[in-house]
């Protein structure tokens, strides 16, 4: 059996696809799988070795500039020829998209040539290239239920199976996960991410929020930066009187998850399934633009009241420090947020990997 994964771009693309892969090898390791991802440097980084692995250096077309405009169109070519290439040469017997500009010509051209095809929607809303992929695959793989609410049109081919979570993702003993970051036991944690890639607007006020929280009451810090802040921000935080633990990116997440009272954070797939996971009360500042993806995977948790919701254009430090306050003074508050994970319908049919496997 051959499967053929495609993915890129971002997190929240490749780490259910490398789960799939995972775990699809250890329920038979004679399948062969073949990973078709982007050329990012996070990609790079996060994606083992020991797999299979075809590099497409794919890109949306870009209106900037004539040149930019022109070597877009040069790379989407060259996509296309790739991606079909690929294919001959491999001939899968099925083929699992993921998303990001890497997997769209894969799994059409695949069903040009008949092959089984599967995509996978992490987001509530489905994004351009999945509602165009929708009408000629075999299965469409759900992250959330709602997303059948919505795309009603495509119902008969949806599955709800959840996002594939990474399986080192698990709840870890208080003390264990305290002591991995050398934190005591009795300050308040929060945790703050921008996703894989970090998340400039809400590093640089989440700092300036500090200077207003930390007379107030006494907290420490779990800071997932991204590649690009970092440094900037370790300079800054050595120059306060605060505990922090800052990372590039934390590849035991879950550490961090188990203790954090509050996660400030953005509203990928990822993040919202992880929050779910793990029951964190959230303030959620939605990435405004990727077509909206985020702000409707954000309100799941705000209209279930597990979540604060504060819109881009709506965030400065002093609103921020303000809804941090607001939840640190109501602790019956940030309770009632955990317990309202348990009103979330967490209902799936059938995981993504069982899928795979019956559809051979």
């Amino acid at each position: 059996m051959k499967v053929l994964i495609a993915c890129g771009g971002t997190g929240g693309h490749i780490f259910p696809a490398l789960r799939l892969a995972e775990e699809l090898q250890l329920r038979n390791k004679f399948i062969d799988i073949i990973l078709v991802v982007g050329s990012s440097t996070l990609e790079k980084r996060i994606i083992p070795k020991e797999y299979k692995i075809i590099r497409l250096d794919a890109s949306p077309i870009k209106l900037v500039s004539f040149s930019e405009f022109i070597i877009s169109i040069f790379k989407l070519f060259k996509t296309l020829i790739k991606s079909l290439i690929i294919l001959l040469r491999f001939r899968p017997n099925i083929i699992v998209g993921f998303g990001g500009y890497a997997s769209f010509f894969l799994v059409l051209f695949g069903w040009f040539l008949k092959i089984k095809t599967i995509i996978h929607e992490e987001n509530v809303l489905m994004g351009r290239a999945n509602r165009i992929l929708a009408l000629f695959v075999n299965s469409i793989s759900l992250g959330f239920i709602q997303t059948r609410e919505i795309f009603s049109l495509y119902k008969d081919k949806m599955v709800i199976t959840g996002n594939p979570l990474r399986k080192d993702l698990k709840i870890i003993d208080r003390k264990e996960a305290l002591g991995y970051f050398d934190f005591p036991s009795d300050c308040f944690t929060i945790l703050v991410m921008g996703g894989s890639q970090g998340s400039y607007r809400i590093n640089m006020e989440f700092l300036k929020a500090i200077h207003l929280l930390k007379d107030k009451f006494i907290f420490q810090i779990i800071h997932l930066s991204g590649e690009r802040d970092y440094e900037f921000l370790k300079k800054q935080y050595n120059n306060m009187n605060i505990k922090v633990v800052l990372f590039k990116f934390l590849d035991k997440i879950h550490y961090a998850l188990s203790i954090a009272d509050l996660a400030v954070c953005r509203a990928g797939a990822m993040t919202i399934s992880e929050l779910i996971f793990f029951g964190l009360p959230a303030i959620i500042i939605p990435y405004p633009y990727a077509y909206q993806h985020q702000s409707y995977n954000a309100k799941i948790l705000e209209s279930n009241g597990c979540a604060l919701l504060i819109e881009e254009e709506e965030l400065n430090f002093k609103r921020l420090a303000e809804s941090v306050l607001e939840l640190v003074e109501n602790p019956s508050r940030l309770k009632d947020m955990r317990y309202n994970y348990n009103r979330l319908n967490k209902t799936t049919s059938i995981a993504l990997w069982d899928i795979v496997l019956s559809s051979n």
